[in-house]
This record gives structure tokens, C-alpha cells and sequence, in this order.
């Protein structure tokens, strides 16, 4: 998210609970789902593996995907563990299993983060978690409990415009079967602690990042400190919904143009959400000129430019470009493009050369024809909305370890 620090000890980041308080989506049209994470019995596997130590390790979970030499398990918190293959001493594939039920997710992010310091709130769809630095007088702990309601109904109506999205454009998606964690961090020290432990340092700077959606754990974390607005919240939020709504399958080859693209195309203006990624975001418009380090060729081709602190707000800014110009001149090709994107199967390995042949497959090889139908149809576009959007001060940031 794109904000100044303040003192959240007081109120709990005043700005962003008013701006919750307030906030109020009216959408028609919505396609409208029904969550229930009633337990369903279903088959999964009781692995025996050997730890680097030379230990035996019991890990139940279902099989997500194979490849590159290694088994990714779905743990019963919606979470992922990879193992080696050669690492399997035993496997017993007759384990009943069901996804973790609101209150046992609860439980577990309490044992995680300790019961003093840790405090929830749960409704059918969301767990939001808050991480508290210290104890809280009786004040503070309804201030809390206030945050997080509104949290969680800011999280369901990030649901809802997903929802119109996927609709709008004839995308199929399904209900998540785990629920949704959204953890927020009234510490900078304790975010910056906890996003080092799962990112391994890879990618941006911790102390660049405001939030992230982690593919590994499923988990969505924040900043409080950095929440006047609701950019962040938003963005990670909608990659939790493409992973976990069907749309996409975690730790699958995606390019990196796409994920952060599909995001930033709901990016957030103060209180208010936009409908959708068809919409001009005026910042990344009036960047898209001055773009110099990256290009779109580059975007199609790799991922480099997403991964360090240099280059990524160009790729971010490009990406955009990119996903808006293919929503609104392409829709037919993109749906498809999408269900292709869909088909990937977790840990493939594939070469660069393979996803720019995919892109071109559906969009045509004339990378300067479409830059030129993103500039005529950018101009139509702006003349017709008026959007005025604040510079973002840090970014958001999807993680996932590709194997």
C-alpha cells in the first residue's frame, strides 16, 4: 500500500478505519457465489521423508503438483511444503483430509503468533488476523475487533468486483476451499521479520515492500503502518483471489506480466474500488512514456524486471499497459489466453521461448502494432474519464517459489 507511518498504537491507523467506516461499493450485476467451508472428506497422503539432518518427517497433505524433481503437498491450512522426490521414504495414499475449518485456522495462526499478541476475526469467507507489538488495554482490544470487522468487509467487497470481473469476462472460477487469511502488522519490525522468513530475502527489499500475497502459505500480509489507503490491501487481495478462485493454479509457470497486471488493474483511489481492470489507471498512463528500462518485449519474454528494486516499477507500470490494452482491444483472445494460463500445471518447467510463442499464438508477433493500439486507444480512453491518482510511495508484491 502507498502511505506514511503514524502511530497505530493510539487509534488503531485512524485514516484507514474512517476510510473503511466509509467505504461503500455499489456494483450491479455482481455474480454472486456462496462460500461454505463445510467439511468434505476427501483422499489424501501421509508422506514419511528425510530431513537434510538425516531425521524422519511426517507431512499429510494432498499432492498439488510434481516436477523439477520435487512433490508440492497442500497442507490442511491451504499452505504448501516441497519436498524432494528422492526425500520420500513412505507414502500412504488412504489419509482422509478436509481443508481447515475458520476456527481451526484460527487456532493455528494463534499458535503461530501467540495467543498474547495475536487477535482474529472470522466471518464464511475471511480470517483477518491482526499481529499485535504489545498488549492492548480494554480500549484498545474493541479498537481492534472494530479494525478487523471493517477489514473483512473491505476483503468481501474485493470478492465481489473479482467476481464482476470474472464474469464480465466470461472467466470461470470457483469457490476457494480454505478460508482467506489477510494478516496485518501493527510492527514494521515484525512485517519486516516475517516477510524475510518467507521470501528468503528473494526479490524486492523487505523494507520496500507494503504488503504481499505469499503462494506458498496462501497468506496475505500488511503493513498497518501503511494504511491511509487501500492500494496495497487491494492488490495482493485480488492475487489471493486468482489463486485460490480457480483462475490460476499456484506455483504454476505464470509470467509475471500477468499476475501483477490482473492487480494493478484494481488498484484503489482512496475508499473506493474500481470496478474493474478496464478502467484508465491514470498514474501508470501518464508513466507509460517515460518508461525507458524496461520494455514490453521484455515483459513477454522473462520476469527479470519484476525481481529487484530497480526495474520494478517500470515492469509494474508496463505491466498494466500491457493487461489493460489485451482486456478492453482483445477480450475474446484474452479469455482464452486466460484459460490457457489456467492449464498450467504446477512446478512445470518451461522455457522462455515457450510463453512468448503462447503470447504471440493469441495476440500476434507485431509487438510495435500493439504498442501503437495502446497508445490511440489510451488517449480515446482518457479523453472520455477523468481520474486523478496520488504517486504510490512503495509496492505491493506477489511471491511464489517456482521450485
Amino acid at each position: 500500500m502507498y502511505c506514511s507511518k503514524s502511530n497505530v498504537r493510539s487509534n488503531l491507523i485512524p485514516e484507514f478505519y474512517n476510510s473503511m467506516k466509509h467505504f461503500n461499493l455499489i456494483l450491479t450485476g455482481i455474480f454472486l457465489f456462496s462460500f461454505l467451508f463445510l467439511p468434505a472428506l476427501l483422499q489424501a497422503d501421509r508422506f514419511t521423508i528425510a530431513t537434510p539432518t538425516g531425521e524422519r518427517e511426517e507431512v499429510v497433505g494432498r499432492i498439488h503438483g510434481t516436477g523439477q524433481g520435487a512433490i508440492a503437498i497442500e497442507r490442511r491450512d491451504g499452505g504448501m511444503k516441497l519436498v524432494a522426490q528422492g526425500a520420500v521414504l513412505e507414502r500412504d495414499n488412504s489419509v482422509d483430509w478436509e481443508p481447515y475449518t475458520t476456527q481451526e485456522m484460527v487456532e493455528h495462526l494463534t499458535e503461530k503468533f501467540g495467543s498474547d499478541l495475536f487477535r482474529s476475526f472470522t466471518d464464511d469467507h475471511f480470517v483477518i488476523g491482526m499481529v499485535l507489538m504489545g498488549q492492548l488495554d480494554r480500549t484498545g482490544e474493541a479498537s481492534a475487533t472494530g479494525f478487523m470487522r471493517k477489514a473483512s468487509q473491505f476483503m468481501n467487497n474485493v470478492q465481489s468486483v473479482f467476481e464482476s470481473f470474472a464474469k464480465d469476462m466470461r472467466l470461470e472460477i470457483q469457490d476457494p476451499e480454505t478460508p482467506l487469511v489477510l494478516l496485518i502488522f501493527e510492527s514494521d519490525d515484525d512485517f519486516n521479520k516475517y516477510a524475510m522468513e518467507v521470501t528468503k530475502g528473494q526479490g524486492l527489499s523487505v523494507s520496500r515492500i507494503s504488503g504481499f500475497y505469499d503462494g506458498m502459505t496462501n497468506f496475505l500480509s500488511i503493513r498497518m503502518a501503511e494504511c491511509s489507503t487501500f492500494e496495497v490491501p487491494l492488490h495482493e487481495a485480488i492475487h489471493q483471489q486468482v489463486y485460490n478462485r480457480g483462475l490460476l493454479k499456484r506455483l504454476a509457470p505464470i509470467p509475471a506480466w500477468f499476475n501483477e497486471g490482473i492487480a494493478t488493474g484494481f488498484e484503489a483511489n482512496k475508499d473506493r474500488i474500481r470496478s474493474g481492470p478496464s478502467k484508465v489507471h491514470s498514474r501508470f498512463a501518464a508513466k507509460a512514456p517515460k518508461v525507458e528500462q524496461v520494455g514490453w518485449d521484455d515483459l513477454i519474454s522473462e520476469d527479470l524486471a519484476f525481481q529487484g528494486d530497480v526495474m520494478a516499477g517500470d515492469a509494474y507500470c508496463l505491466a498494466w499497459c500491457l493487461h489493460w490494452l489485451l482486456v478492453n482491444e482483445h477480450p475474446k483472445e484474452y479469455t482464452e489466453y486466460v484459460k490457457m494460463l489456467s492449464e498450467k500445471e504446477p512446478l512445470l518447467k518451461e522455457e522462455d521461448s515457450a510463453r512468448k510463442r503462447e503470447f504471440e499464438q493469441f495476440f500476434g508477433d507485431d509487438m510495435e502494432s500493439l504498442k501503437q493500439e495502446f497508445i490511440r486507444s489510451l488517449n480515446t480512453a482518457m479523453r472520455r474519464q477523468k481520474n486523478v491518482r496520488e504517486e504510490p510511495q512503495k509496492a505491493g508484491y506477489y511471491y511464489a517459489q517456482q521450485g
